[in-house]
């Protein structure tokens, strides 16, 4: 992972972890003013239940995530692997698996 991820964790959680050399030689992201950022919203998350699932899921942030994989997609970055999209809730994951297997 990409220095700027790592640096994350590292202090909280993997103390010894040290980056590989070939991440420190990564090119910065074409098409964006940084290579590790965060969006904040006020976009409330949709219901529980309504995906029959348990957890978390939020439409806006599926569509945000669609928009900026299509932006990324058109500054060069098409191939397989070159966009991983994370998340830490399962109901989000379905949701942004359905939506976007329906588009790329």
């Amino acid at each position: 992972m990409r220095p700027e991820i790592s640096s994350l964790i590292r202090n909280a959680i993997y103390p010894r972890l040290v980056d590989g050399e070939r991440v420190l030689a990564y090119p910065d992201v074409a098409g964006m003013g940084s290579n590790l950022f965060f969006m904040d919203h006020k976009q409330p998350e949709d219901s529980k239940d309504q995906y029959g699932m348990q957890s978390f899921t939020n439409s806006f942030e599926v569509k945000m995530v669609e928009a900026l994989a299509q932006y990324l997609i058109r500054n060069g970055y098409d191939k397989p692997g070159d966009i991983a999209i994370l998340t830490p809730y399962l109901g989000q994951l379905s949701r942004l698996r359905d939506h976007l297997r329906n588009k790329f």
